[in-house]
Protein backbone atom coordinates (compact mmCIF):
# COMPACT_ATOMS: atom_id res chain seq x y z
CA UNK A 1 0.00 0.00 0.00
CA UNK A 2 1.42 3.15 -1.21
CA UNK A 3 1.19 6.36 0.98
CA UNK A 4 0.92 9.85 -0.17
CA UNK A 5 4.34 11.56 0.10
CA UNK A 6 4.21 14.96 2.28
CA UNK A 7 5.17 18.35 0.87
CA UNK A 8 8.15 20.54 2.61
CA UNK A 9 5.00 22.87 3.06
CA UNK A 10 3.14 20.13 5.57
CA UNK A 11 6.25 19.07 7.50
CA UNK A 12 7.02 22.58 8.50
CA UNK A 13 7.57 22.93 11.89
CA UNK A 14 6.92 25.97 14.62
CA UNK A 15 9.50 28.98 13.47
CA UNK A 16 11.20 30.74 16.43
CA UNK A 17 9.06 33.80 15.50
CA UNK A 18 6.00 31.90 16.23
CA UNK A 19 7.09 31.13 20.32
CA UNK A 20 8.23 34.15 20.49
CA UNK A 21 4.70 35.89 19.93
CA UNK A 22 3.07 32.62 22.19
CA UNK A 23 5.48 33.73 24.68
CA UNK A 24 4.81 37.08 24.75
CA UNK A 25 0.71 36.10 24.59
CA UNK A 26 1.13 34.16 27.58
CA UNK A 27 3.32 37.01 29.83
CA UNK A 28 0.92 39.15 28.75
CA UNK A 29 -2.10 37.53 30.12
CA UNK A 30 -0.17 36.39 33.61
CA UNK A 31 0.78 40.10 34.20
CA UNK A 32 -2.97 40.83 33.67
CA UNK A 33 -3.97 38.16 36.13
CA UNK A 34 -1.12 39.61 38.35
CA UNK A 35 -2.58 42.77 38.54
CA UNK A 36 -6.67 41.75 39.23
CA UNK A 37 -5.94 39.18 41.55
CA UNK A 38 -4.77 41.22 44.24
CA UNK A 39 -6.92 44.42 43.52
CA UNK A 40 -9.63 41.34 44.15
CA UNK A 41 -8.45 40.49 47.35
CA UNK A 42 -8.30 44.03 48.43
CA UNK A 43 -12.00 44.99 47.61
CA UNK A 44 -13.51 41.66 49.22
CA UNK A 45 -11.34 42.38 52.27
CA UNK A 46 -12.35 45.99 52.30
CA UNK A 47 -15.91 44.49 51.86
CA UNK A 48 -15.45 41.88 54.56
CA UNK A 49 -14.37 44.95 57.08
CA UNK A 50 -16.97 47.27 56.51
CA UNK A 51 -19.99 43.99 57.13
CA UNK A 52 -18.27 43.15 60.01
CA UNK A 53 -18.18 46.98 61.50
CA UNK A 54 -21.64 47.64 60.75
CA UNK A 55 -22.65 44.66 62.75
CA UNK A 56 -20.62 46.14 65.49
CA UNK A 57 -22.22 49.27 64.91
CA UNK A 58 -25.78 47.88 65.16
CA UNK A 59 -24.83 45.98 67.80
CA UNK A 60 -23.77 49.09 70.15
CA UNK A 61 -26.83 51.12 68.79
CA UNK A 62 -28.84 48.16 70.36
CA UNK A 63 -27.40 48.58 73.43
CA UNK A 64 -28.60 52.66 73.26
CA UNK A 65 -31.96 51.37 72.84
CA UNK A 66 -31.72 50.22 76.69
CA UNK A 67 -30.27 53.96 77.82
CA UNK A 68 -33.59 56.27 78.40
CA UNK A 69 -33.72 59.54 76.45
CA UNK A 70 -34.50 61.55 79.43
CA UNK A 71 -33.62 60.10 83.26
CA UNK A 72 -36.50 59.57 85.70
CA UNK A 73 -35.67 61.23 89.01
CA UNK A 74 -32.57 61.73 90.92
CA UNK A 75 -29.41 59.32 89.36
CA UNK A 76 -26.19 58.38 90.07
CA UNK A 77 -22.97 58.35 87.42
CA UNK A 78 -21.89 54.66 88.51
CA UNK A 79 -23.37 52.57 86.03
CA UNK A 80 -24.61 52.44 83.02
CA UNK A 81 -28.56 52.57 84.09
CA UNK A 82 -27.67 56.32 85.37
CA UNK A 83 -27.31 57.65 82.18
CA UNK A 84 -29.60 59.36 79.79
CA UNK A 85 -29.10 60.39 76.05
CA UNK A 86 -30.28 64.20 77.13
CA UNK A 87 -29.80 66.28 80.01
CA UNK A 88 -33.00 66.39 82.22
CA UNK A 89 -32.54 70.12 82.23
CA UNK A 90 -30.22 72.95 81.78
CA UNK A 91 -28.99 73.22 85.29
CA UNK A 92 -28.97 69.79 86.58
CA UNK A 93 -25.38 67.71 85.75
CA UNK A 94 -26.86 64.37 84.45
CA UNK A 95 -24.98 62.60 83.39
CA UNK A 96 -25.36 61.72 79.64
CA UNK A 97 -24.47 59.14 77.30
CA UNK A 98 -21.61 62.04 75.73
CA UNK A 99 -20.05 62.39 78.77
CA UNK A 100 -18.58 58.59 78.47
CA UNK A 101 -14.89 58.95 77.32
CA UNK A 102 -12.17 55.91 77.72
CA UNK A 103 -12.26 55.92 81.31
CA UNK A 104 -15.58 55.95 82.43
CA UNK A 105 -16.20 53.15 80.12
CA UNK A 106 -13.41 51.16 81.32
CA UNK A 107 -15.18 51.68 84.73
CA UNK A 108 -18.62 50.76 83.06
CA UNK A 109 -17.28 47.94 80.88
CA UNK A 110 -19.56 49.51 78.50
CA UNK A 111 -20.82 48.92 75.21
CA UNK A 112 -21.40 44.95 75.98
CA UNK A 113 -21.73 45.34 79.02
CA UNK A 114 -22.46 41.50 79.06
CA UNK A 115 -19.01 41.00 78.90
CA UNK A 116 -18.68 42.28 82.37
CA UNK A 117 -15.42 40.55 83.34
CA UNK A 118 -14.09 39.49 80.33
CA UNK A 119 -14.22 43.06 79.04
CA UNK A 120 -11.30 43.98 77.61
CA UNK A 121 -12.23 46.73 74.92
CA UNK A 122 -9.84 49.24 76.23
CA UNK A 123 -6.93 47.04 76.49
CA UNK A 124 -3.88 48.06 74.31
CA UNK A 125 -1.84 45.52 74.76
CA UNK A 126 -1.42 42.50 72.09
CA UNK A 127 -4.27 39.98 73.12
CA UNK A 128 -3.92 36.50 71.93
CA UNK A 129 -7.99 35.88 71.64
CA UNK A 130 -9.88 39.23 72.91
CA UNK A 131 -13.14 38.82 73.87
CA UNK A 132 -14.46 42.44 72.32
CA UNK A 133 -14.22 42.68 68.68
CA UNK A 134 -13.14 46.24 68.69
CA UNK A 135 -11.05 48.47 70.71
CA UNK A 136 -11.80 52.17 72.54
CA UNK A 137 -9.20 54.39 72.30
CA UNK A 138 -8.63 58.34 72.51
CA UNK A 139 -7.75 60.64 69.61
CA UNK A 140 -4.12 61.50 71.45
CA UNK A 141 -3.38 57.84 71.58
CA UNK A 142 -4.97 56.48 68.19
CA UNK A 143 -1.84 55.18 66.23
CA UNK A 144 -0.32 53.09 69.00
CA UNK A 145 -3.80 51.80 69.96
CA UNK A 146 -4.17 51.06 66.17
CA UNK A 147 -0.23 49.44 66.12
CA UNK A 148 -1.40 47.25 69.21
CA UNK A 149 -4.26 46.10 67.95
CA UNK A 150 -4.06 45.39 64.87
CA UNK A 151 -3.24 41.78 64.17
CA UNK A 152 -5.89 40.81 66.63
CA UNK A 153 -8.76 43.63 66.23
CA UNK A 154 -8.75 45.96 63.24
CA UNK A 155 -11.92 47.71 64.38
CA UNK A 156 -11.99 50.52 67.09
CA UNK A 157 -14.72 53.30 68.20
CA UNK A 158 -13.45 57.14 69.71
CA UNK A 159 -14.17 57.59 72.65
CA UNK A 160 -14.09 61.40 73.02
CA UNK A 161 -13.93 64.18 69.95
CA UNK A 162 -12.72 62.71 66.22
CA UNK A 163 -9.72 63.18 64.70
CA UNK A 164 -7.85 64.13 61.74
CA UNK A 165 -5.77 61.39 60.27
CA UNK A 166 -4.26 61.93 56.97
CA UNK A 167 -6.99 62.99 54.36
CA UNK A 168 -9.81 61.17 56.43
CA UNK A 169 -11.70 62.69 59.74
CA UNK A 170 -12.26 59.78 61.94
CA UNK A 171 -15.82 61.05 64.09
CA UNK A 172 -16.77 60.39 67.49
CA UNK A 173 -17.55 57.00 68.59
CA UNK A 174 -20.99 57.59 69.95
CA UNK A 175 -22.64 60.77 69.62
CA UNK A 176 -25.81 62.31 70.57
CA UNK A 177 -27.46 65.74 69.36
CA UNK A 178 -28.80 67.72 71.22
CA UNK A 179 -27.21 67.66 74.19
CA UNK A 180 -30.19 69.23 76.02
CA UNK A 181 -33.94 69.82 75.47
CA UNK A 182 -35.26 72.51 73.39
CA UNK A 183 -37.45 74.87 75.31
CA UNK A 184 -39.99 77.10 74.76
CA UNK A 185 -39.49 80.83 73.94
CA UNK A 186 -39.89 81.22 77.53
CA UNK A 187 -37.94 78.37 78.68
CA UNK A 188 -40.88 77.11 79.89
CA UNK A 189 -40.43 73.38 81.07
CA UNK A 190 -43.13 72.67 83.50
CA UNK A 191 -46.29 74.96 85.67
CA UNK A 192 -48.43 75.23 82.27
CA UNK A 193 -48.52 71.89 80.68
CA UNK A 194 -46.59 72.77 77.27
CA UNK A 195 -46.06 69.73 75.97
CA UNK A 196 -42.08 70.80 74.03
CA UNK A 197 -41.24 67.50 71.74
CA UNK A 198 -37.82 66.82 71.18
CA UNK A 199 -36.35 64.71 68.39
CA UNK A 200 -32.45 62.86 69.74
CA UNK A 201 -30.44 61.75 66.94
CA UNK A 202 -28.01 59.10 68.24
CA UNK A 203 -24.65 58.54 65.86
CA UNK A 204 -22.73 55.61 66.49
CA UNK A 205 -19.20 55.17 64.22
CA UNK A 206 -16.91 52.17 64.34
CA UNK A 207 -13.69 52.76 62.66
CA UNK A 208 -11.29 50.34 61.63
CA UNK A 209 -7.14 50.33 59.95
CA UNK A 210 -5.68 48.96 57.19
CA UNK A 211 -2.02 48.54 56.08
CA UNK A 212 -0.46 50.51 53.87
CA UNK A 213 0.37 49.42 50.65
CA UNK A 214 4.11 49.24 51.82
CA UNK A 215 3.28 47.46 54.66
CA UNK A 216 5.03 49.06 57.58
CA UNK A 217 3.46 48.87 60.63
CA UNK A 218 3.63 52.55 61.38
CA UNK A 219 1.60 53.65 58.13
CA UNK A 220 -2.35 53.04 57.95
CA UNK A 221 -4.75 54.41 56.20
CA UNK A 222 -8.41 54.11 58.23
CA UNK A 223 -12.00 53.72 57.37
CA UNK A 224 -15.37 54.07 59.15
CA UNK A 225 -18.80 53.47 58.67
CA UNK A 226 -21.76 55.18 60.43
CA UNK A 227 -25.25 54.56 61.71
CA UNK A 228 -28.06 57.18 62.61
CA UNK A 229 -31.47 56.51 64.97
CA UNK A 230 -33.48 59.21 66.44
CA UNK A 231 -36.08 58.95 69.19
CA UNK A 232 -38.29 60.85 70.05
CA UNK A 233 -40.09 61.98 72.91
CA UNK A 234 -42.63 64.76 74.39
CA UNK A 235 -41.64 67.03 77.23
CA UNK A 236 -43.47 68.78 79.67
Amino acid sequence: MKYPIKSKKNCRGVSIIEIVVSMLLLMTVMMSLAFVYPNGKKLTEATDKKTKATEIAKSIMEEIQAIPLFPSGNVAAGNIASYSLVYSNGSVPTPVLNDLNTQRMRNLEWPYHQLAGNWDATNTNNITNPVCPFFICDNDALVASVRANYNVRPFFILANDGVDVGNIHLPRGIDVSPHEPVYNSNRERTGNGNKIPIVARIVVSVCWANRSPLGHREDFNYSFIQLVNTRTENVY
